[in-house]
């Protein structure tokens, strides 16, 4: 079973203070802050708009601030730290990425030391209020197979989709979720199942989760969850689930490869035939 843990923040930034992991944010510049997922908002995610309406979350690292007091990573690329009691602070974690590089996929470079890969897959965004309404049906009706269940969600599957539902706890934590759907009313909230996006540098051996997935338990809670839930739900949807979300994945993402081939060759071939008009031009004024 992969080893999971949360990073340190040696192995987040560099002697000057580069940061060995980012992604390339809306103006192109390197971004250290993390998108929080809507499933680790109901968690308990304290989340933030602070970019583009994009629900952002603090990050828990592994280095020490204080004996009270661990170290984290802010909205704006800073280190700063938070009480080690708090539960609203979010859980982005990472392995060795020689552990899972051999079921990654979906490889695509962000920068000349930096990849992107995915692996496992875990529940990310909330279904809209049609599609919640529409699995409980199924759900009532039977007629949707259970894969999978821990005590937080059950993974359920009709015509090799696959879906996630959240059995709660229901606290005040949930309310910023709860505000954007009409279709809790008791009955559980539907999420997404999707593959983990992990951020790689291959010279550290790292890949760090590039959302934060998890929250609402305090630090000393973490490592007990990452060996315990997070672990065992990933090796799951990886031997399970994986194959066949990765063919769906692996489809699509030949898709837009394609796309984009076929748009530069139209590219290519509307400048040849520009330049063919221009050779005919100047034939012509010659035969002149």
């Amino acid at each position: 079973m992969t080893n999971f843990n949360i990073i340190d923040t040696e192995d987040l930034y560099g002697d000057k203070y580069e940061p060995y992991f980012y992604i390339i944010d809306e103006n192109g510049q390197k971004s250290m802050s993390a998108q929080i997922t809507d499933f680790g908002m109901i968690k308990g995610g304290n989340s933030h708009t602070p970019f583009f309406d994009r629900e952002y979350s603090v990050y828990w690292t592994n280095t020490k601030y204080d004996n009270e007091e661990n170290n984290v990573v802010d909205l704006h690329n800073y280190i700063g730290y938070a009480d080690i009691n708090q539960t609203d602070v979010g859980v982005r974690p990472y392995c060795k990425y020689s552990d899972i590089k051999d079921d990654a996929f979906n490889k695509v470079e962000i920068d000349e030391k930096l990849y992107e890969v995915e692996y496992g897959c875990y529940p990310q965004d909330l279904l809209p209020d049609e599609k919640q309404d529409e699995l409980n049906t199924l759900l009532e009706e039977k007629k949707l197979t259970l894969k999978y269940s821990n005590d937080e969600y059950a993974i359920y599957c009709i015509n090799d989709d696959y879906y996630a539902r959240y059995n709660g706890p229901w606290t005040i934590n949930n309310q910023k979720i709860l505000k954007r759907t009409s279709a809790y009313a008791g009955r559980g909230l539907w999420f997404t199942l999707k593959p983990i996006t992990w951020i790689v540098n291959e010279d550290k051996d790292i890949a760090l989760s590039k959302k934060v997935l998890y929250s609402g338990i305090s630090f000393n809670e973490i490592k007990y969850y990452l060996d315990n839930k997070f672990a065992k739900d990933i090796e799951f949807t990886n031997t399970i689930i994986s194959d066949e979300i990765k063919n769906k994945e692996l489809i699509n993402f030949l898709e837009l490869k394609k796309n984009y081939y076929i748009d530069e060759k139209n590219k290519i071939d509307e400048k040849l035939a520009s330049i063919d008009n221009e050779i005919m031009s100047l034939k012509r004024k010659k035969g002149h």
